[in-house]
């Protein structure tokens, strides 16, 4: 998570931020929290809970492959892969069973 979402993460759930935080002498280095790969859907679920929506967002390419932009650092492709929202959990460990997630769907005929 990064910027307003590591603020997010560290304020809801006492992750701890990476480098400790944004670095007033280094004005480059974003504010970054993160979690373990294997735990990347429990987290969500538990910011979905406390209100918010979450997107799972990974890399598209290699480090070698990264492109320079103009001011000589690289940027990495990267493309949305999951959505979490309160209607799109469905896994039971995730949501608990005794939780009701209604959910509509509406259909008009043409």
């Amino acid at each position: 998570l990064y910027e307003r979402d590591a603020l997010v993460g560290h304020n809801e759930l006492n992750l701890n931020f990476t480098h400790g935080g944004r670095d007033p002498k280094n004005p480059r280095r974003m504010m970054c929290v993160g979690v373990p790969e294997a735990c990347v859907e429990a987290t969500a679920s538990k910011i979905v809970a406390r209100g918010y929506k979450v997107g799972l967002v990974e890399e598209m390419e290699k480090a070698t492959s990264m492109k320079k932009i103009a001011d000589g650092r690289k940027v990495c492709e990267r493309s949305l892969r999951r959505t979490y929202t309160p209607g799109t959990i469905c896994d039971e460990e995730l949501i608990g069973c005794h939780e009701s997630r209604p959910l509509v769907s509406i259909f008009l005929p043409e």
